[in-house]
């Protein structure tokens, strides 16, 4: 057992307790190897895939195991991708990977996919997976609209990608399926090259909902100097110094962000800002008649309130 622990460990200490047959016939003998898996010492997880006898087991490590016995082209992709990039709203389930078209793979247990488009495979926690822009492209075939947007503009925000890789990872599989086309080119047109992924997805749902009503797209994040200090505003109309913030529980529970945003709103006032503030609590209807209402103070032409789709 000493014997192959040494033989395994560099392996296995990089592959989450996994190796293969190929590794081990490095410096054992077939005879050693099956020797190996008849006392115990090494399970078969697939053929030529083994876990060595007492590794812990981890999610990390079926997905690994899965790429392994997929072949050279295996990565994880779909919603076991978003996990592993680490996605909110995304948390353990089926396996999945995605193989080239050429391949025939079964796995128990494993949703395996088929792709004849090329992709650029990352690595994560030693496992092939697909790129976070073709991870989020994928998912239109399988989740919510809404799931799809926010993910985009979490990546986004946490630079896991740029706009312009999430536009070429579409661009190789638009047409490949219509559903899945018109849901991520219909997320793209909401975002622009110079779109804002903003500090919270309430942002952004503020932005749609102006935008939908046919109310004037207000600039996203926009730096204004205050006494001495640069602050973003979530949302403003520079010209009309009307501001527009979004207050999220996650971002402004605490005490010091209640008094920092309270003493900010005071500050903007007494430059001349209309300062409007929206939670999670606030309905579209309100959102959209309270930003129209301003807007129509400084001249604006209202709009009939509409809420966005």
């Amino acid at each position: 057992m000493l014997v192959l622990l040494a033989v395994a460990s560099p392996f296995t200490r990089q592959q989450h307790g996994l190796v293969t047959r190929a590794q081990l016939l490095l410096v054992l003998t077939t005879r050693q190897v099956d020797r190996a898996v008849g006392a115990g010492r090494l399970e078969v997880v697939s053929p030529g895939i083994y876990r060595l006898g007492g590794a812990p087991r981890s999610l990390e490590q079926s997905v690994l195991a899965a790429c392994l016995a997929g072949g050279e082209s295996a990565r994880a992709s779909f919603a076991c991708a978003a996990v592993l990039w680490g996605i909110d709203g995304f948390g353990p389930g089926p396996v999945e990977i995605t193989v080239d078209r050429s391949r025939r793979v079964r796995l128990p247990g494993v949703i395996v996919h088929q792709s004849a488009v090329p992709d650029q495979v990352a690595t994560r926690a030693a496992i092939p997976v697909a790129s976070v822009a073709r991870t989020l492209c994928d998912l239109t075939a399988t989740k919510h609209y809404k799931v799809v947007e926010r993910a985009v503009d979490e990546c986004l925000r946490r630079r896991l990608m740029t706009i312009d890789e999430l536009h070429t990872a579409f661009e190789s599989i638009a047409g490949r399926g219509r559903h899945r086309s018109t849901v991520m080119r219909t997320i793209l047109e909401w975002r622009r090259p110079e779109h804002q992924p903003g500090e919270s997805p309430g942002e952004v749902r503020v932005l749609q909902l102006l935008v939908a009503a046919g109310l004037p797209r207000p600039v996203q994040q926009h730096e204004l100097r205050l006494n001495g200090r640069t602050i973003r505003i979530d949302l403003a109309y520079p010209e009309l110094r009307i501001a527009i913030e979004f207050d999220g529980w996650t971002y402004h529970a605490t005490r010091g962000a209640f008094d920092n945003d309270r003493a900010r709103a005071n500050e903007l006032a007494l430059l001349g800002w209309t300062v409007l503030r929206f939670t999670t609590k606030s309905s579209d209807i309100a959102i959209v008649q309270t930003v129209n209402a301003a807007l129509a103070r400084t001249g604006v032409t209202p709009r009939p309130p509409t809420s966005a789709r």
